[in-house]
Order: C-alpha cells, then sequence, then structure tokens
C-alpha cells in the first residue's frame, strides 16, 4: 500500500513543483518586462532633465547678458541726464 502511495505521490508533487516552477518563472520574465521600460523611462527622464539643465543655463546667461545691457544703458542714462543738467545750468 506504501508503495502504491509513494507511486501516486512523487509525480503528483513533482507535477505541483512544476506548477509552481511555470508561475515562478512567469512572474520574473514579467517583472524582467516591467523593469526594462521602467528603465527606459528614467533614461528618457535623466536626458530630459539634462536638456532642461543645458536651456536654463543658456536662458541664465541671456538674462545676465541682458541685465549687464540694461546696467549699461542706465549708467549711460545717468551720465546723460548729468551732462543735460550741467549744459541746461
Amino acid at each position: 500500500m506504501e508503495r502504491m502511495i509513494l507511486s501516486i505521490a512523487g509525480p503528483v508533487i513533482f507535477l505541483l513543483l512544476g506548477i509552481i516552477g511555470y508561475y515562478i518563472v512567469r512572474e520574473s520574465r514579467r517583472q524582467d518586462s516591467t523593469n526594462e521600460k521602467l528603465f527606459d523611462a528614467l533614461e528618457k527622464q535623466r536626458e530630459s532633465t539634462d536638456k532642461l539643465n543645458i536651456t536654463i543655463t543658456a536662458l541664465n546667461g541671456v538674462i545676465l547678458s541682458l541685465d549687464e545691457r540694461y546696467n549699461g544703458l542706465e549708467r549711460r542714462f545717468v551720465e546723460y541726464k548729468e551732462v543735460c543738467k550741467y549744459n541746461r545750468e
């Protein structure tokens, strides 16, 4: 009787282990696919962030240039105003 039970239980256990292994491998492949998509999205985000940093740096340079130009015009206006005031007197 024990032999009969063991002869049935052994293949059933192997069958159950095979089913469990199948689902583990399937879930692992699904997780790998998800990870790959996430890494692609992360790479795109990193590239976008780098481009944004370059753009912000360029805009900062433009702003500094315009500020310097504005300050130069303001100085020239003050000098011109003083010259006009001096000539009027």
